[in-house]
């Protein structure tokens, strides 16, 4: 039972990934390598290179055939991406027939026992060339970075010697790809085995100092590279090389510091667990320890700092010359639908050096002196926004239309809104942005305002547009209406900042944008005051008709409390509310108002709801308080004596008293000694002046009456300033 529970596992475990059944593809390479070891060379006599040369190539060009004609590959025999897990097994199913012998018994493997010993052995020779010929590589880096070390070190020396055979530019590639490989292979295995088997470490060690010594190996390409490959060549062509050389020793050097600073962050693609070898699981990404065991982390820093050596040696032997013609070479300009972007050979070796600088300055573990050549080559990467502002407006278009990212679409829309008149000016343009609106900003409203109201003399494309037709344009129509559109999408704080810039560039009576329904509309937001939800988080401010026309807004918002049969308390408090939330805009409108109320027409008597108003508005602090007492009230108080206004002088004094009673402390001294000497001298001019009485006034104002309240007023004041004269006199 426990056996037949153990297959269970085992069965439950497999999936069509990782399993390696024997397929049609394997019955079709054990008949071509059945026929070439037997007609074209035996597989046993090629050991070596040199002399085996046309027969690799029969026995390459075969198998590349059978993978054309299954169509793994295409025209240029490179891998098709869709077809990846069948290249993934037949390069696996290659490695597992070699002849090379392994610590362990892989007919015990219950997932690969029926795929060995089905065709002939292949030399590791001959597997190497069957790999790098018929573009299967980048599966044979996944066996050395997947796989149980004691497996794929059996195909490492040999890996690290074919490069000898293989040209300039593809030396460069394998050697970047395979050094990638192997240190991740070194931190995927890391175990601190010092302390579970002694054994096991020692071993451990021995394989890490096998790896750092192929590493090695590989970085000789890059500092002491063959000669005789590049005999005849000019010194630019030897500049281009060098440039891509120096690029790949950056991306392997980036990558290992990656690996080796971010141990968090180390996770294994599990597409890769066909290379889970006798039951050699990989470790899950929460079970991986947050740093590296003390015999890995030594190794690991040993290969970092032979890296910076490398490199050093390299970034040493830069020329100027060789660093601008640099600049000439382009890395890859394909097309906009591919989503890559033109780049030059200089700013791809400029960017990684200025990463690696950062890496080096942030981190005390990557100390090296090679960060005193690096300023020399290093440019600041270009930001997405820079990158953007490159791009022609069809690729722009496109990659706002295609990005999904809302931090990447927001920096595409504003290079379109940045574009000025190119956008504005063009009606396709013009329908992405109202696509695309609930992007947009106070500033990106800003430039289309301006756009809009911009002189025709600086525009003598509009200057010849409005020759041929008086009225505006289709566009400008539609710019007109995604610009009253864009306020509802704006933030509060961003739709007050826009409207001070209107009111600051075009005055407080501006009314470029007034709908004719705008009265309509106002008159329809306040009657919902009444049965209006005043919670802070529900009360909508209608930013979009302030917008239209500020002055229009706060002038009909006020108009029903004129009424002098309006009384509604939620009204005003609603009122309030709005004028709260745009205080910053309010206070040029509603200072003509005041002025309105307290002084000139004194409509504060019209309606007792406008003093409420008054002294909501000073509750909100809406303007300086020293100068609303002095400029509006008491100024205001003044006028109406002096006008004999006495109903609006009593309402004014009330307000006043109002005021003062809550507010005493808040005042400065000064305020309040002009207060009490300017209400002091109103007091004695109406105690002994008889021609104020007006015993015809409706409310039956008295003099008795307004002396009272005169003296109520300046009480508080006055208790004030006494107490602070006794303190002054009051010896320390």
């Amino acid at each position: 039972m426990k056996e037949l529970s153990d297959l269970l596992r085992e069965i439950n475990q497999c999936t069509d990934d990782d399993v390696m059944e024997f397929c049609e593809d394997f019955v079709k390479l054990q008949a071509i390598f059945n026929h070439t070891n037997q007609f074209v060379r035996s597989f046993d006599k090629i050991v070596f290179h040199g002399g085996n040369e046309p027969f690799i190539i029969e026995i390459v060009a075969r198998l590349v055939k059978y993978l054309r004609i299954r169509r793994y590959l295409n025209e240029e025999n490179k891998p098709i991406r869709e077809c990846e897990q069948q290249l993934r097994k037949i390069t696996l199913f290659m490695v597992l027939n070699t002849d090379a012998s392994f610590k362990y018994d892989l007919a015990r493997d219950t997932r690969l026992c029926h795929v060995l010993q089905t065709i002939p052995q292949l030399t590791k020779c001959l597997l190497m060339n069957c790999i790098w010929g018929a573009s299967l590589e980048e599966y044979f880096y996944e066996i050395v970075a997947y796989a149980p070390q004691w497996f794929m070190m059996q195909f490492v020396d040999q890996a690290v010697v074919s490069m000898k055979h293989a040209k300039p530019y593809e030396i460069l590639d394998r050697v970047e790809a395979l050094s990638k490989a192997m240190y991740y292979s070194i931190c995927r295995t890391d175990a601190d085995w010092k302390k579970v088997d002694r054994n096991r470490f020692v071993e451990r060690q021995r394989t890490l100092g096998k790896l750092y010594d192929s590493m090695m190996e590989l970085l000789r390409h890059f500092h002491t590279p063959d000669m005789a490959k590049f005999e005849r060549w000019s010194s630019l062509r030897m500049h281009r090389y060098k440039g891509f050389a120096l690029k790949a020793l950056f991306n392997i050097v980036l990558h290992c510091w990656d690996l080796y600073l971010n141990r968090s962050l180390f996770e294994v693609d599990p597409k890769m667990a066909i290379y889970q070898i006798m039951d050699e699981k990989h470790v899950p990404r929460q079970e991986i320890p947050e740093a590296y065991s003390t015999g890995t982390d030594s190794h690991l820093m040993k290969i970092n700092n032979s890296l910076l050596n490398a490199l050093q040696n390299v970034v040493m032997d830069v020329t100027v010359d060789g660093f601008m013609y640099w600049a000439d070479v382009d890395l890859f300009e394909q097309e906009e639908a591919s989503g890559k972007e033109k780049q030059t050979l200089q700013q791809a070796i400029g960017e990684s050096a200025y990463k690696l600088c950062e890496i080096l300055k942030e981190n005390k573990v990557c100390q090296h002196d090679v960060l005193k050549q690096l300023p020399s080559i290093a440019l600041r990467p270009r930001s997405q926004a820079e990158k953007a502002m490159d791009l022609t407006m069809g690729a722009l278009m496109a990659k706002l239309e295609r990005t999904k990212e809302i931090f990447e679409r927001k920096m595409y829309f504003n290079e379109m809104i940045r574009r000025g008149a190119a956008v504005f000016g063009n009606s396709e343009c013009l329908d992405l942005i109202g696509q695309n609106l609930e992007l947009v900003s106070g500033d990106n409203v800003r430039k289309m305002v301006e756009y809009d109201n911009r002189t025709k003399e600086a525009d003598e494309e509009a200057m010849d547009a409005d020759d041929e037709d008086d009225g505006p344009s289709e566009e400008t129509i539609k710019l007109r209406e995604l610009i009253l559109k864009s306020i509802d999408y704006l933030l509060q704080e961003e739709a007050n900042s826009l409207i001070k810039f209107m009111i600051g560039a075009y005055g407080l009576e501006y009314d470029l944008y007034k709908t004719p329904s705008l009265v309509e509309q106002i008159v329809e937001y306040t009657n919902k005051f009444s049965s209006m939800q005043l919670d802070d988080d529900e009360f909508f401010v209608p930013m979009a008709l302030i917008f239209q026309s500020p002055s229009l807004f706060y002038s009909r918002l006020t108009r029903s409390l004129y009424d002098a049969s309006f009384a509604n308390a939620n009204y005003i408090y609603a009122i309030t509310r709005v004028i709260a939330r745009t205080k910053t805009l309010a206070v040029p409108y509603l200072s003509a108002q005041i002025q309105s109320l307290l002084s000139n027409q004194f409509d504060i008597c019209r309606s007792n709801s406008l003093s409420v108003l008054v002294l909501k508005l000073f509750e909100l602090d809406l303007f300086e308080r020293n100068h609303f007492l002095q400029g509006y009230l008491l100024e205001g108080a003044d006028e109406a004596f002096r006008t004999d206004n006495l109903p609006a002088f009593a309402e004014i004094i009330t307000l006043t008293q109002l005021v003062l009673d809550k507010n005493l402390n808040a005042f400065k001294l000064d305020t309040l000694r002009q207060t009490v000497l300017k209400l002091a001298g109103i007091a004695e001019a109406l105690r002994y002046n008889v021609t104020r009485l007006q015993p015809e006034h409706p409310h039956g104002v008295e003099r008795v009456g307004l002396l009272e309240k005169i003296l109520k007023v300046i009480l508080g004041p006055v208790r004030m300033l006494r107490a602070l004269k006794e303190e002054c006199r009051i010896p320390m």
